[in-house]
């Protein structure tokens, strides 16, 4: 993967703290005028409140997407498609994904696979239609072995942070809402998102992705609800830059408008410079 820009040239994100208010007494003071205020300190470059975003997904009107709720649109009653004659998969036909087949399907010209990160709520990585595209990080198998980093100092036999990215045992990914190792999806956006992208074709179940040779790196940053804030979203895309994720894709986004967001533009901007095209969802109409 080709760098865009050199680590030097990269944002320091070292520079953002979080810090966590603990209201005293009956003073009333929202976080944005805390903000107002600390922009005034010297050596404060910016301040800004951390807003809460959540998945992009389809509403659960009845003839949008309510029977079964599974993140597709329902067909057979909408006007001028009594009986469901528009193909399931029109999506596929109207990005015109067969010509683009005849190109590629998910591998590069030198065979290796395009990776994709999908930082959502997970995947439901035993799922039929997509575990053969799980990302594999052969440089952290899970396991008791000696510690690579010897981070305690005394080569103890312990679960290991083999790659020394600071994720234990990340053998498919991470959950950055729970903070282990384990990113299964427990709500189904992430799962659906991700087979949307790459869901196995050919196999004779389920659906066809748009690219179903590229593989899957699920970096769960929303919980099972989901929703995360911009700090955890903010390690999940520089997380996936750096496991040398090409793609990241990210369906989720504030539910109202939203100013600028210095720290997430700051770690799209890491993520960019470490080579990786960031994709946001930008509604669902």
């Amino acid at each position: 993967r080709k760098l865009n820009k050199t680590p030097n040239e990269l944002p320091d994100l070292t520079r953002w703290h979080i810090l966590t208010l603990q209201p005293r007494g009956v003073v009333n003071i929202s976080t944005n005028e805390v903000c107002q205020y600390y922009k005034f300190l010297d050596g404060i470059e910016d301040c800004s409140t951390l807003p809460v975003v959540t998945i992009r997904q389809l509403p659960d009107d009845t003839y949008v997407d309510t029977n079964p709720r599974d993140g597709a649109w329902d067909t057979g009653a909408l006007l001028g498609n009594p009986n469901g004659e528009y193909p399931n998969m029109w999506g596929l036909e109207r990005v015109k994904a067969i010509e683009a087949w005849r190109l590629t399907r998910g591998r590069k010209p030198d065979g290796t696979r395009v990776l994709v990160a999908v930082v959502d709520t997970g995947l439901d990585y035993l799922h039929l239609d997509v575990a053969l595209n799980l990302w594999t990080n052969a440089l952290d198998p899970v396991g008791d072995i000696p510690d690579a980093c010897d981070r305690l100092g005394d080569s103890t036999i312990a679960p290991a942070d083999d790659d020394c990215n600071g994720h234990i045992d990340d053998f498919h990914g991470w959950d950055f809402s729970q903070n282990d190792n384990d990113p299964m999806d427990g709500n189904g956006h992430g799962t659906h998102v991700a087979g949307t992208i790459a869901a196995v074709a050919g196999n004779g179940i389920g659906i066809a992705g748009v690219a179903p040779l590229a593989q899957i790196l699920p970096v769960k940053g929303l919980s099972d609800r989901g929703s995360a804030t911009i700090d955890v979203l903010a390690d999940a895309l520089v997380y996936a830059a750096e496991q040398g994720a090409e793609v990241i894709n990210n369906s989720w986004g504030c539910q109202n408008r939203w100013p600028s967001e210095p720290l997430i533009e700051d770690a799209v901007r890491v993520a960019h410079g470490l080579g990786a095209v960031i994709v946001f969802a930008a509604g669902n109409s």
